[in-house]
């Protein structure tokens, strides 16, 4: 008669037997824990990169806005002894829009100031029609330089600004007479 192998006796008789019902259960337990788990950790992932991205959008004016005043206090600067003033100019639905301003020009002792102004593109200027020697305005690839003479006395508006599109402009004015020169910087912001 054969011997039988002890360890092939221990496998047959270990194929033989069944998993109980409590192992079942506890596997099957196991197995939806861990696929709530990962549903949750994927919910609060889903959640954590919706939350920055609603903040990210939030804050994106906000930083955008730094921005622009960063740029116009660094790479604009408004000198210290000039004068700023600052307009806002909505325009109609179609063509451009107008403004009148007049200028610091009464500061002047004398009957006449000499005025220059450097004007972007996109702006025109009309002098009052109390302004004498307008030159047809001298234009470069920043702009165009308006220079007139203006009576200081003047009660009505010294200057008419014509702008031709939205956006924001930045016109450098210097005006001078015999006892004094004056700089002011007018920045107009259109829109429609």
């Amino acid at each position: 008669m054969k011997q039988r192998d002890p360890v092939r006796e221990a496998l047959r008789q270990v194929r033989d037997v069944a998993p109980s019902p409590e192992l079942e259960a506890r596997v099957l337990r196991a197995l939806v824990d861990a696929e709530k788990r990962e549903t949750a950790l994927a919910q609060h992932k889903r959640r954590r990169r919706s939350t920055w991205l609603s903040h990210l959008r939030l804050s994106l004016p906000a930083l955008a806005s730094m921005a622009i005043a960063a740029h116009l206090v660094l790479v604009d600067p408004i000198p210290e002894d000039a004068l700023f003033e600052e307009h806002q100019l909505d325009m109609p639905d179609v063509g451009h829009g107008a403004l009148s301003l007049s200028l610091s020009l009464n500061e002047h002792d004398s009957e006449y100031a000499s005025v220059r102004l450097d004007v972007p593109h996109g702006v025109r200027v009309s002098p009052s029609n109390q302004a004498i020697s307008a030159s047809e305005p001298s234009c470069h690839s920043e702009g165009c330089v308006y220079e007139f003479l203006h009576p200081t006395t003047a009660d009505e508006p010294h200057l008419e600004f014509h702008v031709e599109r939205p956006g924001r402009y930045r016109v450098e004015v210097e005006h001078a007479s015999d006892s004094k020169r004056l700089r002011e910087i007018i920045v107009v912001h259109a829109s429609r």
